[in-house]
């Protein structure tokens, strides 16, 4: 298979050692820390282990890529810069979609943000991608089991969409 473009993500589908393509939803109010922490923990999987075991880096199990609504850059609620590497429409179909927390204030009126970044979901799920596994309310979600976590319907956890 040939390289991709610099700047340009393809589709590896015919690659037999495919990895799973995972964009790392990017917004203005997400945190660096969570953006950038979410980024490597999916890039480290499948490359750390060996390297520990025997001194070796295995390779990588994800395609991790940060996306954003326009692939431009911006500085992010902390006042850090963040560079995604493509935009939601030049993103080759995801396999999982990763979105990252929110700085946003509790009460905050977010009606018409985010409109693009909802749409390329929703298209997403109406050519059959099927949103995560597990609620709080039902307690099969995967994070923050606590009684205070469960009352206010909250937790801490990586949301997932699986496209499969």
């Amino acid at each position: 298979m040939a390289p991709a473009p610099q700047g340009r993500l393809v589709n590896s589908m015919t690659d037999s050692n495919r990895k799973l393509v995972i964009p790392v939803l990017a917004l203005p109010e997400s945190t660096a820390s969570t953006l950038y922490g979410m980024y490597e923990m999916l890039e480290s999987a499948g490359r750390d282990w060996d390297v520990l075991i025997g001194g070796k880096p295995g390779e990588s199990v994800f395609r991790p890529v940060i996306a954003s609504a326009t692939g431009k850059g911006f500085r992010c609620s902390n006042g850090l810069w963040v560079e995604p590497r493509t935009s939601i429409a030049d993103c080759p179909r995801p396999d999982i979609v990763a979105i990252p927390d929110l700085t946003v204030l509790p009460g905050e009126n977010l009606a018409g943000r985010y409109l693009a970044e909802i749409d390329w979901l929703k298209r997403l799920y109406a050519s059959g991608a099927t949103n995560r596994q597990g609620s709080v309310e039902a307690g099969t979600s995967t994070g923050d089991a606590s009684p205070e976590a469960r009352a206010r319907r909250g937790s801490t956890e990586i949301n997932l969409l699986n496209f499969d």
